[in-house]
């Protein structure tokens, strides 16, 4: 196994752990798995930190596809805040829609923090539970490109972002 590959499966494995803990010491996390825009394939992490305030963490991964573009495997960070508003959901203590507010960096093979392409996100989204812990959370918005003259994506300032997630509430 080549070294950047055993780094990306202890940060994909420390962040399910640190995640797990923090969900059950809360006893409002979640855990989810989804696809999108700028996550990528990505595992994520959330948990309660006020009545209808949570803070979550990703990473994410997209290896390289010659047919749909031109690059190299893809790595993906992200912190995010998520504000839950409107009528509550299947859950009676969060409400069924939010504003979700992040960064998001997406860095491409070989990794060079020096070229890493920034983001700020902000997307409205909607949680759908199909049974009292699991559910679909389907989000969209746009990101800002933060530093588009020394990334390595060389794209528009503003571009859409979109998220699907399968998640597991603890």
């Amino acid at each position: 196994m080549r070294i950047r590959q055993r780094i990306y499966i202890v940060l994909v494995v420390g962040l399910i752990f640190s995640g797990g803990s923090a969900a059950f010491g809360q006893k409002k996390g979640d855990v989810s798995l989804g696809m999108g825009f700028p996550e990528l394939a990505s595992i994520s992490v959330r948990y309660k930190l006020f009545d209808q305030v949570r803070a979550g963490l990703s990473t994410g991964f997209l290896p390289d596809m010659p047919r749909l573009g031109k690059w190299d495997n893809l790595f993906s960070l992200s912190g995010d805040f998520y504000y839950h508003f409107g009528r509550f959901s299947y859950s009676p203590d969060k409400r069924l829609f939010y504003v979700k507010l992040g960064m998001n960096c997406i860095l491409q093979q070989p990794y060079e923090w020096d070229r890493a392409w920034w983001n700020s996100c902000f997307r409205v989204g909607g949680e759908i539970f199909t049974t009292r812990n699991f559910g679909l959370n389907l989000e969209g918005g746009f990101i800002c490109n933060l530093n588009p003259e020394r990334n390595w994506a060389h794209v528009d300032r503003f571009l859409p972002a979109i998220n699907v997630n399968l998640f597991h509430r603890f």
